[in-house]
Formats: C-alpha cells, structure tokens, sequence
C-alpha cells in the first residue's frame, strides 16, 4: 500500500449527493466531452473528457497542457438512501505509472549499488548522492503533476454531484 499512495498517487472518495443517479448523470453528460486522441482541440464548454454511461463514467479533466501524470477518474455510482452515492478513483494514465515503474526500479537498482559499495569501503556518506537526488525527483515530479490536478478534478465532481 506503501507503493500505491506515496510512489505511485491514488485517490479514492466516497460521496453521497442529494440529486438522483439520473441526475448525477445529466450534469456530469453537461460538462464531459469526448475524448480526443490526437489533439481536436478543447471544448470551451466542457470540464471533462471521456465517458459517462448509465451507472458510471471514466474521464480526465481537460486542460491545456500536458500532464503525464493527470489523474485518470473512474466512478461507479446508485442509488442510496439519501439519493446517489459514489464511489471515485483516481490516479495517473497507466503509461505514466509504467514510467515511473522503470524510473523508480533504475534508481532503487542504483541506491542498493551505492550502499553495497559504501558499506565495503566502510564510506557510508557516500550513499547520498545523485541516485537519491534522482528519487525525490521523481516522487516531487510524480506527485507533483497528480496532486494538484486531483484536489481540482474532485472540487468540480463535488460541485456537480451536490447540485
């Protein structure tokens, strides 16, 4: 769990709004376009890009520029009680995930090098170099792309489904 929420960001909300799955549905078709592959340009009307079915959508938050690590959100909604309730996850595009996959196991292969050969030379400062540098890098690049975008994506889903 370690890996999934402090090297690779993962959200995950459950929200309880007064409006009805259908209505839940109608506001979220409002403001999600669909998805463009090769640069089609940005609805100036629309929040999102993706999917909305009867009982789910699958959308990213559209923006105007590039963002490896912008979160990915799925949502299963019904009805409950007290109207319709959600279940939100988010997290990076898979290729990012992959990436940083390679990037963190490169980096880890690099630090166990250093330690093995500092604790032979009896050198132990000698662990603090580059390959840590290349470490907090990629956690501050990765969370850095993700965290933003993901307290922006669910403050527009809260306004939404609050109606």
């Amino acid at each position: 769990m370690l890996v999934r929420n402090f090297l690779i960001p993962y959200r995950r909300l459950e929200l309880q709004s007064p409006l009805s799955p259908s209505e839940v549905r109608e506001n979220l078709s409002r403001v999600v376009a669909s998805k463009h592959w090769f640069g089609g340009g940005e609805p100036k009307d629309k929040l999102f890009e993706g999917t909305v079915s009867e009982r789910s959508f699958a959308v990213q938050r559209i923006i105007s520029y590039r963002n490896s690590f912008l979160p990915q959100i799925q949502c299963d909604f019904g009805p409950s009680d007290h109207g319709t309730k959600l279940t939100i996850t988010m997290q990076p595009h898979w290729a990012g995930i992959v990436f940083m996959a390679v990037w963190f196991n490169l980096v880890g292969a690099a630090i166990l090098s250093n330690c093995i050969d500092a604790f032979e030379r009896h050198a132990l400062g000698d662990i603090f170099g580059i390959p840590l540098g290349m470490l907090a890098f990629g956690v501050a690049l990765t969370l850095g792309g993700f965290s933003p975008e993901a307290i922006k994506a669910e403050r527009l889903l809260i306004a939404l489904v609050r109606g």
